[in-house]
């Protein structure tokens, strides 16, 4: 089971807040508060519409764009699958029953979905936005076991998160921290998976 963005899929960075905003130059402190926002964890969660989020969030961050290009621009935030990940996902899943279990929200997932082919990857996909529930909330990793129907220890789990594969262990789920593709596939080929 797999997170999506940093992991399986690319995902641009915070350059665009820097470029939105203008009350600063601090690449970590957008981030921090962008991980840190409520109206970000509602949207990841579906608890508000795409409307609500963008207007929300184009207050709560100060940001100089209007709506519509915040929409267009912000849909293409993950970029599409690290070159290779496509064919690692086809060669996994003659042995294995592949799922994804990612925070997303409904315009980078329909992004995914609609452009990159992204569902037909894998055999089941468990995106927070539609499951109403996101990492490192314990309710997330039992949502996905009890939907593919497996104990814990019939998973490995694979997230660029430290707090959500904490999270993951201590629902009793094997899990590895991998920071981008050539990690995943390191920790593939260690694990005797690949």
């Amino acid at each position: 089971m797999f997170d999506l963005g940093g992991v399986l899929i690319k995902c641009a960075d915070f350059n665009k807040m820097l470029e939105w905003q203008n009350w600063s130059t601090d690449l970590s402190e957008i981030r921090r508060r962008w991980y840190a926002s409520d109206t970000i964890i509602n949207y990841q969660r579906g608890a508000i519409s795409t409307k609500e989020f963008a207007e929300t969030v184009i207050s709560e961050f100060e940001l100089t764009v209007n709506i519509s290009r915040f929409f267009r621009e912000f849909r293409l935030l993950p970029t599409g699958f690290y070159p290779g990940a496509d064919v690692v996902l086809k060669q996994l899943s003659r042995n294995y029953v592949t799922a994804c279990l990612s925070n997303t929200n409904e315009l980078h997932w329909n992004k995914l979905c609609s452009v990159n082919k992204l569902e037909k990857y894998f055999k089941y996909c468990y995106p927070s936005h539609l499951i109403n529930k996101v990492k490192p909330e314990k309710g997330a990793y039992t949502y996905a076991l009890t939907a593919l129907g497996v104990t814990s220890g019939e998973v490995a789990f694979f997230d660029d998160n430290k707090e959500n594969v904490d999270a993951a262990k201590e629902a009793g789920i094997d899990a590895f921290l991998t920071d981008g593709f050539e990690e995943l596939c390191e920790k593939l080929k260690e694990l005797e998976i690949i």
